[in-house]
């Protein structure tokens, strides 16, 4: 996944500019009070009318993982749900993935799956698009599992222009994609939850754009509901956002997303997708450590967005990792079993207090093993210890009435 390289690309090449940018905010907050009127230190950050309000972080640039209070004997007596009949000869590949999952885990662990596609260049391509989606959309409802559906603004041409989107230019494409599904038999309840412009907060389709991410997000979500009126949406925002224009994996910090999501009409978006991950530097360098979900998965963060959205339901996009830099042995890092149960512990508070304030909350879970990848990160949890840490969670969220999707892709 995107989100994953650009992990990667912030932590792995720039380390020591990461501590220095740490310290740097450290810093400003410390001297927040001593600035004069009109130095405001973080009036940069202040963009569509909304100043930014920053949240705390832990004075350490080296945040620890939080102390675990998950005994995995609690759930130890508890099972999981029958598996999937049949999921293994799915033609979705992605459903292929759960099936292997399910059977190392001893039952069925997930309700839903994230699934990715591009926006077609053109609107031949787009009802070609549509009968690929269409097919994979019948598998997922065969099986009674939601496809949660990433819509990456990617063509064959690369990233798509925003403010073109804007205004107009691909309404005509996005129109028969959805009326090419409406077609072909796709109803309101097979078409699972769409995401547009996910991660649009970071660096990750050039300079981030804050003036046309909710224009081009209420606009994608207006035309897929003009075909399937009660169909989900969402949109999936990085919980360390960068200012608007910004170019450099250096001007990240952890704000207020209101910037990005105030300009949504309220009760447009079924739910808001929170994305965060812990992080380490490679073995031979120094720099920064976030194991803490408190920080890098900040439910304040969360809570207040889809408080402006007008929804009630959240989700949280994240992940522990086994082993990071794998594809160079003297950068490798890698963590415990016991470690990445405090992570998981940590992630489960978050989501439970989201809980205790009233949201639905949902869990989407990296668990693919791509080490082999250029990612060269472990998500899998297949040692004997690791899946014992998995299976809990899975039980611990079941009990606390918290739904688990997988990103196995």
């Amino acid at each position: 996944m995107r989100s994953v390289k650009l992990l990667i690309s912030r932590v792995g090449k720039k380390p020591v500019l990461l501590g220095l940018f740490f310290a740097a905010i450290l810093f400003l907050f410390l001297g927040r009070a001593a600035a004069r009127p009109g130095q405001d230190p973080f009036s940069k950050h202040s963009v569509l009318g909304y100043t930014i309000i920053p949240i705390s972080i832990p004075s350490s640039k080296n945040i620890a993982t939080p102390q675990s209070t998950t005994d995995i004997s609690a759930v130890a007596n508890q099972t999981l749900p029958p598996k999937h009949v049949g999921l293994a000869a799915s033609s979705a590949p992605e459903l292929q993935q759960l099936a292997q999952v399910e059977q190392t885990s001893g039952g069925a662990v997930a309700s839903g799956m994230m699934i990715f596609t591009n926006m077609p260049d053109s609107t031949n391509s787009a009802r070609s698009a549509a009968a690929d989606m269409y097919s994979k959309l019948n598998e997922f409802a065969k099986f009674g599992l939601k496809p949660v559906v990433v819509m990456e603004p990617t063509n064959s041409q690369g990233v798509i222009n925003f403010a073109s989107y804007k205004n107009g230019a691909y309404d005509p494409i996005l129109n028969a994609y959805f009326q090419a599904l409406k077609s072909l038999g796709a109803t309101d309840r097979t078409m699972g939850m769409w995401v547009y412009f996910p991660e649009a907060d970071l660096v990750e389709w050039g300079p981030v754009d804050v003036a046309d991410f909710a224009p081009n997000v209420t606009r994608s979500i207006q035309i897929q509901k003009q075909y399937f009126p009660t169909s989900q949406s969402s949109i999936l925002l990085d919980a360390m956002s960068y200012p608007a224009g910004s170019t450099s994996y250096d001007d990240g910090s952890y704000v207020s997303l209101l910037p990005f999501v105030s300009g949504i009409p309220k009760g447009l978006v079924d739910s808001f997708g929170l994305q965060g991950f812990p992080w380490m530097p490679p073995a031979n360098q120094k720099g920064d450590t976030n194991l803490n979900p408190s920080v890098f998965l900040n439910s304040s963060l969360a809570a207040e967005a889809a408080k402006q959205l007008g929804t009630s339901s959240i989700w949280l996009n994240t992940g522990t990792f086994a082993a990071m830099y794998t594809n160079n042995s003297a950068q490798t890092v890698s963590v415990s079993a016991t470690q990445r149960q405090n992570i998981l512990s940590g992630i489960l508070t978050q989501a439970t207090k989201l809980k205790s304030s009233g949201f639905s909350v949902t869990i989407n879970l990296f668990g693919e093993n791509k080490s082999n990848t250029s990612e060269a990160t472990d998500w899998s949890y297949q040692t004997a210890d690791a899946q014992a840490v998995f299976n809990s969670f899975v039980l611990q969220l079941g009990a606390n009435h918290i739904d688990l999707w997988l990103f196995e892709g």
